[in-house]
């Protein structure tokens, strides 16, 4: 041991709890886009096979990528949406989520993106 280790002993590591809930936060994304992937892969095949998709429970929140196939349009349109606040989103460690409520009122306005 030297004379430095014994006059100054080694400190904590600092609490990294923060930066520690903000990976899991991510990686909470990371699974929210597979999940959406996988959302709209069924909805092509609940397509094909004649069925109708299901409205969104409103409580939810989905990515931009999501609600553009929902609602029928490119995630540009998603983006305009919001801009003219016909779609309600909030940013979340850097993804936009948008409201599923909002998603299904303007599927009852009008079909697709206009």
């Amino acid at each position: 041991m030297s004379v430095i280790s014994s006059k100054y002993p080694a400190r904590p590591p600092p609490d990294d709890t923060a930066a520690r809930i903000e990976a899991v936060e991510a990686l909470c994304y990371v699974i929210l886009s597979r999940v959406s992937k996988v959302e709209e892969l069924v909805a092509i095949l609940a397509e094909r096979a004649g069925m109708a998709s299901q409205p969104i429970d409103a409580a939810e929140r989905v990515t931009v990528k999501s609600a553009a196939h929902t609602l029928d349009c490119s995630v540009s349109n998603v983006y305009r949406l919001i801009r003219l606040r016909r779609l309600t989103a909030e940013k979340r460690a850097g993804h936009v989520l948008v409201t599923a409520a909002s998603i299904n009122k303007q599927r009852e306005r009008t079909p697709g993106c206009v």
